[in-house]
């Protein structure tokens, strides 16, 4: 990705917090935060435009995933989206450039995922440009103890489609990605 939202300056904090130690005979890693990058072309030519999600693996914090209030929201281990053409994610269409994806709770039962184009890394404050997306939220899905951003296929091989996708304890949330139609 040509823009890191995980600057150096973290990293080298990440790099002293992130201290392994032995347990039995694997080395482990005390609260780690690995950055991660994914990335998928959005067609099968070398030219087509791509989406890719980059953010840092925090671990789940439940007390404060169920303390929060309608309307909060959550930075989502500084979740970007870089776009390299006309996107369309979740039924809204953005130009190419960089984006923040957050997660804001609805209610008691779901979040949804927002993109910004403004603001900074880290922060929980959306910009009066933000934009909620349409989210599939779904409970009781497999564990998944650090937060896990991706970019999946989706469907059979008459109607396959993309997906971003953000896992977070037994929660997910997902919302289609497609090439914005001209």
């Amino acid at each position: 990705m040509r823009r890191s939202v995980v600057r150096g300056g973290i990293l080298v904090l990440l790099g002293v917090i992130a201290i392994p130690f032995v347990q039995g005979n694997a080395l482990r890693w005390r609260h780690p935060h690995y950055p991660k990058t994914v990335e998928m072309r959005l067609g099968t030519e070398p030219s087509s435009p791509t989406i890719a999600v980059e953010h840092i693996t925090v671990t789940f914090n439940a007390e404060g995933f169920a303390s929060a209030k309608p309307g909060a929201t959550w930075h989502l281990g500084g979740a970007a989206l870089e776009l390299t053409g006309k996107t369309t994610i979740g039924g809204k269409t953005f130009e190419d450039g960089d984006y923040r994806l957050l997660a804001r709770k609805v209610d008691d039962t779901a979040w949804e995922l927002v993109v910004d184009p403004k603001g900074q890394a880290f922060r929980r404050e959306l910009s009066d440009e933000a934009v909620a997306i349409t989210t599939r939220f779904v409970d009781a899905q497999p564990v998944s103890e650090h937060l896990r951003c991706d970019i999946q296929p989706m469907g059979g091989k008459d109607a396959t489609g993309i997906q971003l996708e953000v896992h977070f304890d037994q929660y997910a949330a997902f919302a289609t990605v497609e090439l914005a139609k001209e």
